[in-house]
């Protein structure tokens, strides 16, 4: 036996993953999801495929799904599999809906503090909006990075995606100082406490998951 070949032998065998079962499911584009789940009776129990799931829980379909299929042990389990789908039940333990339900769980566990308490009416600058935020004045100047394309599309009547870190400012004020001109912000406390209250979690799927079990 060669050196090389010894090595090779020697080495440790590296198996795949299999706690969950592989796919090759035709995947659907984000925007052409359908508004309700394809439902099939399966062994006498109503299931849904993977974009079912998605639409379900509220979370990205395609091969996002087919990653916490693979990923989270919490994923539901698969009923049966026809052709190259695999379809879930969505009632029991280990069903869609206990799923769906866990991922809102799981957001409403990281969803932002509210605002500490405090006259409505204070007007914050980003020092005092942070501190009442409770987060770092860095962080806070990272959510106005973001939340900034937000306010230019609102104030062109335009519509984006999401839920920005912040809202707009109540006051903005033009400025100078030695590096030049700058806007500053202020937003009065109602108004941050307004927009925190409102702002989801991980989950994004909340009051849509629970109006679906309901009914």
């Amino acid at each position: 036996m060669t050196t090389a070949t010894a090595t090779l032998a020697s080495a440790p065998v590296r198996r795949r993953r299999t706690a969950r079962p592989p796919t090759q499911e035709r995947h659907v584009p984000e925007n052409q999801l359908p508004a309700t789940p394809e439902i099939r009776v399966l062994q006498g129990r109503e299931c849904t495929d993977r974009t079912g799931i998605a639409i379900l829980a509220g979370v990205a379909a395609g091969r996002a799904i087919d990653m916490r299929a693979g990923r989270d042990d919490a994923f539901p389990t698969p009923l049966e599999k026809v052709g190259r789908t695999w379809w879930y039940p969505l009632e029991g333990k280990d069903g869609v809906y206990a799923y769906a339900l866990l991922l809102t769980a799981r957001g409403e566990a990281v969803r932002p503090p509210a605002i500490e308490d405090g006259d409505p009416r204070d007007l914050l600058n980003p020092d005092d909006a942070a501190a009442a935020m409770r987060i770092a004045r860095s962080t806070f100047d990272h959510y106005v990075r973001l939340s900034a394309p937000y306010w230019e599309a609102a104030a062109l009547g335009e519509e984006l995606g999401g839920y920005p870190p912040l809202p707009r400012p109540d006051v903005e004020t033009e400025l100078t100082n030695n590096l030049g001109t700058y806007t500053h912000r202020e937003w009065y406390r109602a108004t941050l406490a307004a927009h925190q209250a409102n702002r989801p979690g991980l989950a994004v799927n909340r009051g849509a998951t629970r109006r679906l079990i309901e009914e």
